[in-house]
């Protein structure tokens, strides 16, 4: 299978911080290109499909064919190859998406700074300070309901959490993330004197 092409916008992404595996963003107007059987494939990311309007669609192109909206990319690219083809033929996910090469995870997360994340089984925003004596996580499952753990440093402060234990505080705060590495190193802090 060869992937000639990838281009889009942003919609969300999505990480499992318990089994540490990141998955790739999906972004609503993405298309990737990819060649089976001397014949070229565009997999087409849309905002919502049938039974759900703000979750991702998935269509499949071919020359004047193409397959209806679907939930998943497998059920778009298979029932687009079975009228090409009439074969049953599966596809992995993260080929037919381009999800097997790390130049488009590279070009997927440019300009992304956050990671969804659950809390209690809801997806929740988690909101991080580090101030002069404390560490704070504020997790928001809901406009008006958060809870707040805080901590000595970044790692006592996830301890609280009590979530994603397989990741040391420090790396959870993206304390170790090379851009973040870069901008600390980068600081220039303005000191005052007095005169003398």
């Amino acid at each position: 299978m060869e992937k000639i092409l990838v281009i889009g916008g942003f919609i969300e992404i999505n990480c499992d911080f318990v089994t540490g595996t990141f998955l790739y963003p999906i972004r609503v107007g993405w298309q990737t290109v990819f060649k089976q059987n001397k014949r070229q494939f565009y997999m087409h990311i849309t905002e919502g499909h049938e039974t759900n309007e703000t979750q991702p669609g998935y269509r499949c192109t071919s020359g004047s064919k193409y397959s209806d909206i679907e939930s998943t990319p497998s059920v778009a690219i298979t029932s687009l190859y079975k009228t090409f083809f009439n074969t049953k033929t599966r596809f992995s996910v993260s080929l037919i998406l381009g999800w097997d090469g790390e130049k488009l995870l590279e070009i997927s997360l440019k300009d992304v700074y956050f990671c969804a994340l659950e809390y209690e089984k809801k997806r929740s925003l988690f909101v991080q300070r580090i101030e002069k004596n404390n560490c704070q996580i504020t997790i928001y499952t809901s406009e008006n309901n958060s809870i707040t753990f805080c901590g000595t440093n970044p790692d006592d402060t996830w301890k609280n959490v009590r979530l994603y234990k397989k990741f040391r505080g420090m790396e959870l705060f993206g304390l170790e993330h090379s851009i973040t590495q870069k901008i600390i190193h980068n600081k220039q802090y303005v000191t005052c004197t007095s005169a003398a």
